[in-house]
């Protein structure tokens, strides 16, 4: 990401776990954000990004619901990209994939009606250390797996559960994915074994695990 010292950028959802590390690493890099989030009064969605370095100067709040048409106007109004991570969320969708298609064809074709450059990244899963005082929904399932394996061995003593939670012979399909795309983005990915330790490190650390 290159220097942003003069540059103003929109980051919407700002409270979330994506979002608030892009706000974090944009005001390192001295963009001025413009941050939407649902409820600017809320501190357990604020603080953090409030205490984040440059915010003083450099990080403006907006309250904006996706669900109000013209809601992020003044959000967006003077920025020279916007990084959309706001989605509403609901828990009785029958068929998320579908959703999810749905609403980046229609991104695609809105940009290209528009005229905009733009990129959409479809992480399948965000582990790593927290921000914000809340779990987002990746750190929620580490943490669930982390209480049943200490609810069994309270229960069960004696029992041996397994260090591994793999296949010895594993059927490997033949596959090949490029990453020149992601490279071109300068996005590097982090290990697996590294990111899980983190998010772990990141829960004892907010008290949200202890042992």
């Amino acid at each position: 990401m290159s220097s942003g010292e003069g540059k103003t950028v929109c980051v919407t959802g700002a409270s979330g776990y994506i979002a608030s590390c892009l706000v974090k690493q944009l005001l390192l890099r001295g963009y001025t954000v413009k941050a939407s989030v649902r409820d600017p009064d809320d501190p357990r969605k604020t603080q953090h990004l409030l205490a984040l370095e440059g915010a003083e100067d450099r990080l403006k709040l907006f309250k904006a619901n996706l669900l109000e048409e013209g809601s992020y106007d003044s959000a967006v109004e003077g920025c020279e990209g916007v990084f959309h991570t706001a989605s509403p969320f609901y828990h009785d969708v029958k068929d998320p994939e579908s959703q999810k298609t749905m609403a980046e064809d229609a991104a695609w074709k809105f940009s290209k009606e528009k005229g905009f450059d733009m990129v959409a990244i479809n992480p399948g899963m965000v582990i790593g250390p927290l921000l914000q005082p809340t779990l987002n929904t990746s750190a929620a399932a580490v943490l669930s797996l982390i209480k049943v394996v200490k609810f069994l061995h309270q229960l069960y003593p004696s029992f041996q559960l397994p260090k591994k939670c793999a296949d010895d012979k594993p059927y490997v399909p033949t596959y090949q994915v490029s990453k020149e795309k992601a490279r071109s983005l300068g996005i590097e990915f982090i290990p697996l074994d590294v990111s899980l330790k983190e998010t772990v490190e990141s829960l004892k650390e907010k008290g949200f695990v202890d042992f």
